[in-house]
């Protein structure tokens, strides 16, 4: 078959592995029909994938897993036996599991999937104090994106797609723990300019008279942190900042892409 458009399909909230994946696709020499953002509410809806097409499928990892949020995200789309890339961002820590639930779970919806990748991205908990994998994906990681789209479009091209072996285990590592905490707001910092309102993939914060964090709801992306453009978000937790640290000592070594094809 010859393909004609490629599906971006993905969950970011700091915008690594949508970065991932539109490099990816940018290689394959086939014109984007689809741009699904998952990370937001406002654009999640029952989602059929064309025949004619190819997805390519990314999300973070967390803990080792696929996020919740992101895992029944996925679920709205119907991949109708088409090709899929599955492709998995973690911190330097360890993607684990992530990419092998990800395989599963993109099977579940009618996906086939034929190749595989891990990327790394700056670690959601990262700061200017304590950086872990600071300003990944870098020129180096880009390139290997590159690399990777252009063996994609090799396997197209061969029309080879035998069945995809991935690293990761089962049963499935347990899923990160809910904590009941988010990150907090400085009042004398805050402008209300609202960006950590638009950044958050939950819905989780509003602006009443103040900035106000739904705990519940909160699934620690860190985006609010991340994209607030007066520093005013912060996290003061004992048992994350303790974490922080951890992974700033033991995940400073780099690591790299690695690739299932």
């Amino acid at each position: 078959m010859k393909y004609r458009a490629v599906n971006l399909i993905y969950f970011s909230p700091t915008k690594t592995t949508e970065k991932i994946v539109k490099t990816i696709s940018s290689e394959l020499g086939l014109s984007v029909t689809s741009d699904i953002n998952l990370t937001y509410p406002r654009f999640i809806m029952e989602t059929e994938i064309s025949t004619k097409s190819i997805s390519i499928i990314g999300v973070p990892v967390y803990a080792g897993r696929i996020p919740v949020t992101a895992y029944e995200r996925i679920k709205k789309i119907n991949g109708n036996d088409t090709l899929a890339v599955i492709v998995v961002v973690y911190g330097n820590r360890d993607y684990e599991d992530a990419l092998i639930e990800l395989k599963e779970v993109s099977r579940e919806i009618g996906f086939v999937p034929f190749a595989g990748a891990t990327f790394i991205g700056e670690h959601s908990f990262s700061n200017e104090t304590k950086p872990i994998a600071k300003g990944r994906p870098d020129d180096e990681d880009i390139q290997k994106a590159r690399d990777f789209g252009r063996r994609i479009r090799e396997k197209l091209r061969s029309n080879n797609f035998k069945c995809l072996t991935v690293n990761g285990n089962y049963p499935l590592k347990e899923p990160m723990r809910k904590m009941d905490f988010s990150p907090e707001t400085d009042n004398e910092k805050c402008s209300r300019c609202g960006q950590c309102i638009t950044a958050c993939p939950t819905e989780a914060i509003e602006l009443k008279d103040e900035i106000k964090s739904n705990q519940n709801e909160c699934i620690l992306c860190f985006a609010c942190v991340k994209f607030c453009p007066e520093n005013a978000r912060y996290v003061d937790e004992p048992n994350i900042n303790s974490f922080i640290d951890l992974l700033h000592t033991t995940c400073s070594e780099r690591k790299e892409p690695e690739f299932f094809i």
